[in-house]
């Protein structure tokens, strides 16, 4: 991203977000957990009640989350 660990704790959620990598690797996420869940569901059926989340580290600074229904 080119951005210093100072520079990264200064941003907000959002801000990271809507860096074009952050979307890329969240929309990664995204499509690994909707596989992995529709996996668990047909072994389990909805006796899991699943709740989802994507989450992506920026660094070792911070990460980003967002729940996927």
């Amino acid at each position: 991203m080119g951005l210093t660990a100072s520079q990264l704790k200064q941003l907000s959620d959002d801000e990271l977000k809507a860096k074009e990598i952050v979307k890329e690797k969240l929309a990664e996420s995204e499509n690994q957990l909707k596989t992995y869940r529709q996996s668990l569901q047909s072994h389990y059926g909805n006796q899991l009640r699943l709740h989802s989340y994507s989450v992506v580290a920026v660094g070792y600074e911070r990460i980003i989350h967002c729940e996927i229904k």
